[in-house]
């Protein structure tokens, strides 16, 4: 469902966030936006991107605490 074109338009429009489906982003009206490098970054930008790995729920409780911590100081 989320996947059909019309629908994963509605879902960039609602929360503003990039769509990987392109047949949604044709139907962006704005030009500036459909073309936008930051919201649709090309391979060679991407090659320059780094992602996070999830580490597990231990990592996670360690970084948790640790954030704690930090906002009560």
């Amino acid at each position: 469902f989320l996947c059909r074109p019309d629908i994963a338009k509605m879902n960039f429009d609602y929360i503003t966030y990039s769509t990987p489906n392109t047949a949604a982003r044709e139907m962006i009206e704005d030009p500036e936006i459909r073309n936008s490098e930051i919201a649709f970054p090309d391979a060679d930008m991407l090659k320059n991107c780094e992602t996070f790995s999830y580490l597990g729920d231990d990592s996670t409780n360690v970084y948790n605490e640790l954030w704690r911590e930090v906002k009560s100081k």
